[in-house]
């Protein structure tokens, strides 16, 4: 199964021979506890001692895991990192459009999707998030807003911006720190060899190598994907 088959549209997955093949985010979300806005959520290292029932589970492709659990909450393990957070806080989407304008795409846009859509944004959301607040890096993603206006371009559907975001933070976590900022300098920035070279203290042929070993690297883990 591809990243995309993944997130394909929920009318062309909800129903098989009349019937419906997938549990829903509206239906998922009267399985599990209610839980209070604004409350905390527990660590993951607790809801384990606990004991927590397990409703759903979903290990994706690339080895990401969701797991939703009784009492509300969801962990979503991705990066060797992970983050906790209610199932009643994936709510409306935010993102910025081409222009920095603020766009946001409803809750009930995801209602009637599969259940792990929604939860696969917020979680990825969180962890670049969690990540940004931890390091001061530059060339975090999903602190950049040159990133971000081509993630929400309009003709993209929400699907593609998932798809988009969980790749691209897989290159980050496959490249050497230089090969990644070469990366995103060259080819979302749109500066040249010379530019980079003088911002970093190296030859312009350096960097075209580094950039050229790490597009290879990529090249050859994502090849079905890109």
């Amino acid at each position: 199964m591809t990243f995309a088959a993944l997130f394909s549209s929920p009318e062309a997955e909800r129903r098989k021979g009349g019937k419906m093949n997938f549990i829903t985010l509206k239906e998922l979300k009267k399985m599990v506890a209610a839980v209070e806005e604004g409350k905390r959520p527990p660590s993951l290292k607790k809801i384990l001692e606990e004991g927590t029932e397990v409703v759903l589970r979903k290990l994706m492709e690339n080895h990401a895991e969701v797991v939703v659990y009784k009492n509300g909450y969801v962990s979503y393990q991705a990066h060797e990192r992970c983050t906790v957070f209610s199932i009643h806080d994936c709510k409306h989407y935010h993102y910025e459009s081409q222009g920095n304008e603020q766009q946001t795409i409803p809750h009930d846009h995801f209602e009637d999707m599969e259940w792990h859509i929604r939860l696969v944004i917020e979680g990825e959301d969180r962890l670049a998030h969690n990540t940004a607040s931890r390091e001061s890096e530059v060339f975090s993603y999903s602190e950049d807003n040159d990133y971000n206006a081509r993630l929400a371009d309009p003709r993209m559907n929400v699907s593609d911006m998932v798809v988009n975001k969980v790749l691209l933070r897989n290159i980050k976590d496959l490249l050497r720190k230089e090969q990644w900022e070469h990366l995103c300098r060259h080819h979302i920035e749109n500066m040249t060899f010379q530019e980079i070279a003088e911002i970093t203290g190296v030859s312009p042929q350096a960097v075209k190598r580094s950039l050229d070993r790490g597009l290879r690297r990529v090249r050859r883990k994502y090849s079905r994907y890109i």
